[in-house]
């Protein structure tokens, strides 16, 4: 059995952001950094560290 998955670029683009939020921590970056690198607010970063560690995923 093989199984394929495909992802629009927008998609990816998403998965990007939020995995680059994510790894931004370990950088020892902070909320801050991360939501102006990313261009978007700390609330925004917030919630998508919060989804990932709650088990959610945010994606």
């Amino acid at each position: 059995m093989s199984i394929s998955i495909h992802f629009t670029q927008a998609t990816v683009k998403l998965l990007v952001r939020r995995t680059s939020a994510l790894l931004g921590p370990a950088k020892s970056k902070t909320i801050a950094q991360i939501a102006q690198t990313l261009s978007t607010s700390r609330q925004t970063v917030y919630n998508w560290l919060k989804g990932y560690c709650s088990g959610r995923l945010a994606f």
